[in-house]
């Protein structure tokens, strides 16, 4: 969060001391739930910030799900503490305990995940990392709340604006240290109770807020490396971290009218980076709440993609994304929900939201803080700065429902996320599929995700294709959307700098047929043939490097096959050449014929009297008298090769009319 701002406001007192109490279950219907506006979101259950030990404000917030038993617990972030909720039941949820923070009371405090251990920093002065061992929430206690101790504790940087964790990796990235710049702080935490300075990356300053995955996304470049991708202020800055002793700015793309680049969170698919600016609101630059798109397939040239307008006016905060729906906590407009299953081509929408501050979506810095939809039960909770902590129940359906897809691919996934417990009986296709398409319906969750499986039979023609899809409840359709699946050949070779082109007359036994490079290939197919059809094949090679050594005589075809970025096949244009090397015989030293190929008029230099020129078949298709070193009109053949016969010297020569 930026610089808090909190607002005086004796109706907003005497509302907040209305909610403090605890709700039950409270479904959303026509527009609100009890007394907050929502679409699409129940509200299970709330709990003050005072029953949860808080005082003054709650902040960050993350979640834990124990993989022996299902259980599902919320840690809230507050100004003097961390708070452990059970939220397994979320109309009857429990408080588990409470641990202090490690120094003095801070607005702000960060609490994230590795192998069942909490990881906690804060802005206090001095807080360092506190870990605790989740597995104590598990325990049975005689009273309720506990007060609990920290299992350990990493002092090599002091206040931390937030805490970042690569749960692949093992590796904890504190940001806005008092270390490296602010920048990313690596700690090794693979041994939870003894983590380790691991090196640090401070080129780029201060970094707010950042994503680190084990990168499994479109770049070939850098696939299966440590990525981070790191909100610093005023630009997304994108650095390779996988040597810790050595990591390597990627890149960083600023964009226009930004006041603070905040936060984000990339898309499943690491195609895109969803992000959030925190004060381009309150800076005037933006009408209403934006979030940007990046597009991140190519890492070194990342591309702002798109920027989505809401309805609410209030400032945006934490976002996190999960499969086709983005979850935001802005501020005074609560939480909203976007649909992100076709961000390729900008459709992006408000499916749901959950209204926290009923009274405005002022432009000011309270309400929600952070939400974490990552449990399996499809509970959501959700941090209210002043007010209460929420636990949520979306009722949304929605699909990822784009791909782009080579058409030698053996198929496309695509899924429906169901956010809560439905009865569905049938998903299908609603129509006939393409030729060499076949739809398999994965297992029905509810909630969860449900697989669409796409295969493809044979090689797909380059196009687009829709397929309608739809889940049912009997004879009800609960949802109903269409896949596009946009199938491409790839990138194609650009074939380029041949030599010779379209011609050579050489004075040498042998011609360098040559060619420029194309990015990534170093194999080259060179075919080469004396029949324009290709009926005759000479050479048929796979070539390293760029250049060939080709010393028959004659007039011959030529061409390249290379693949697209796809593995398929495509050919270069067919190019022409004939090798005449003019010391074959002691009788034809000193003729030459030029430019060959020739296109109006061809030279000879060395010949005086009868010449004649033959087609290949045998024809005589011209003759003329020849005075020494003159030329003579061709203009009136045909595009092909010729024999050009020289009487006095009993030599022939082959020229390419073009």
């Amino acid at each position: 969060m930026y610089p808090f701002m909190k607002k005086n406001n004796i109706l907003f007192a005497f509302l907040a001391l209305s909610l403090s109490s605890l709700f039950s279950q409270t479904p959303c219907e026509n527009g609100m739930a009890g007394i907050y506006p929502c679409e699409n979101v129940d509200l299970m259950s709330t709990i003050s910030l005072s029953e949860l030990g808080g005082v003054q404000n709650m902040n960050d917030i993350w979640g834990w799900t124990d993989s022996d038993s299902g259980r599902e617990f919320a840690l809230i972030g507050m100004r003097n503490g961390t708070s452990f909720v059970e939220v397994t039941d979320p109309v009857n949820p429990l408080v588990i305990g409470f641990l202090a923070t490690a120094t003095t009371n801070s607005l702000w405090r960060d609490v994230k995940v590795f192998n069942d251990y909490a990881f906690i920093v804060s802005e206090a002065g001095g807080h360092g990392m506190q870990v605790f061992a989740l597995t104590e929430l598990l325990l049975e206690y005689d009273e309720y709340p506990v007060a609990f101790e920290q299992s350990a504790y990493y002092d090599l940087f002091g206040d931390a604006h937030n805490i970042v964790i690569n749960e692949a990796s093992g590796y904890a990235y504190g940001v806005g240290t008092d270390s490296f710049s602010g920048g990313l702080h690596f700690v090794d935490i693979n041994d939870p109770l003894n983590p380790q300075v691991a090196g640090g990356f401070g080129a780029d300053g201060y970094t707010h807020d950042a994503q680190v995955v084990n990168y499994i996304g479109p770049d070939e470049d850098y696939f299966e490396r440590e990525i981070a991708f790191c909100c610093n202020e005023d630009a997304v800055t994108i650095v390779d971290v996988t040597d810790k002793t050595d990591p390597v700015q990627i890149s960083t793309l600023g964009y226009d009218l930004s006041a603070y680049t905040h936060q984000g969170w990339l898309t499943e698919d690491e195609n895109f980076f969803i992000f959030n600016d925190e004060i381009d609101e309150t800076s005037g630059f933006t009408p209403t709440t934006k979030t940007l798109i990046m597009d991140v397939r190519d890492l070194d040239n990342p591309v702002l993609h798109y920027e989505y307008l809401s309805s609410s006016t209030a400032i945006d905060h934490n976002l996190y994304t999960k499969g086709s729906l983005c979850y935001q906590s802005n501020y005074r407009s609560g939480l909203r929900i976007l649909d992100i299953g076709n961000v390729y081509e900008q459709e992006i929408s408000t499916l749901g939201f959950f209204d926290s501050q009923p009274m405005d979506d002022f432009q000011d810095y309270s309400g929600t803080w952070s939400n974490y939809a990552y449990f399996p039960s499809g509970t959501v909770i959700m941090s209210d700065m002043y007010s209460d902590f929420f636990i949520l129940r979306p009722t949304l359906i929605n699909a990822y429902r784009y791909a782009e897809v080579c058409g030698n691919a053996d198929g496309v996934q695509f899924y429906i996320d169901v956010t809560s417990s439905q009865t569905i009986t049938a998903a299908w296709s609603t129509d006939f599929l393409p030729i060499n398409m076949i739809l398999e319906v994965g297992a029905i969750e509810s909630p969860g995700r449900i697989p669409l499986t796409i295969t493809f039979t044979d090689l797909i023609e380059e196009g687009e294709y829709l397929i309608p899809i739809a889940l049912f409840n009997v004879g009800d359709i609960l949802f109903n959307d269409i896949l596009k699946i946009v199938v491409t050949n790839g990138t194609l070779p650009e074939f380029a700098g041949f030599s010779p082109t379209n011609g050579y007359d050489s004075t040498d036994p042998s011609v360098i047929i040559e060619w420029l490079a194309i990015e990534g290939l170093d194999t080259y197919n060179l075919v080469i043939s004396d029949t324009e059809d290709f009926s005759s094949i000479l050479v048929d090679e796979d070539v390293q490097g760029t250049s060939y050594e080709f010393s028959d005589q004659g007039a011959f075809y030529w061409k390249l096959i290379a693949p697209s970025s796809c593995g398929i096949d495509f050919e270069s244009e067919v190019r022409i050449f004939s090798n005449n090397y003019l010391g074959v015989s002691e009788s034809n030293k000193n003729v030459k014929i030029y430019p060959n190929p020739a296109l109006d008029k061809l030279s000879i230099e060395g010949v005086t009297g009868l010449i004649q020129i033959f087609s290949l078949d045998g024809r005589l298709v011209k003759t003329a008298s020849l005075e020494k070193d003159s030329s003579i009109d061709i203009h009136e053949l045909a595009s092909g090769t010729y024999v050009l016969q020289v009487e006095a010297k009993n030599a022939q020569l082959r020229f390419v009319k073009e």
